[in-house]
């Protein structure tokens, strides 16, 4: 179980690592926001995996599926509402608010 768990732990850093590169690589918003969406998903699955194979007690595997729901719940709602303010300030239907 122990070497499952350091393979599926390693799976979810390399997610998470290449979705940052791809972030970094590519110039425009929408196809910035798909490795972002990647890394949370896949990334988060194997992370998550791999770490209810080092759980110990049935009370810390009911949280950890718990959390696991919950982030993809709202990674993926939050990519979709970067993605439609996006589009939405493109077509000139919401003006972007400027900073002091």
């Amino acid at each position: 179980m122990d070497i499952l768990g350091i393979i599926l732990l390693s799976l979810g850093a390399f997610y998470i690592v290449s979705g940052n590169f791809g972030t970094w690589r590519f110039k425009n918003f929408f196809v910035r926001l798909h490795p972002a969406g990647v890394t949370d998903s896949a990334g988060l699955i194997f992370t998550f995996l791999g770490l209810l194979c080092f759980a110990g007690t049935n009370l810390v595997i009911i949280k950890l599926i718990i959390l696991l729901f919950l982030t993809l719940i709202a990674s993926t709602t939050a990519c979709h509402a970067l993605g439609k303010a996006k589009y939405m300030e493109d077509k000139g239907k919401v003006k972007a608010s400027k900073m002091d």
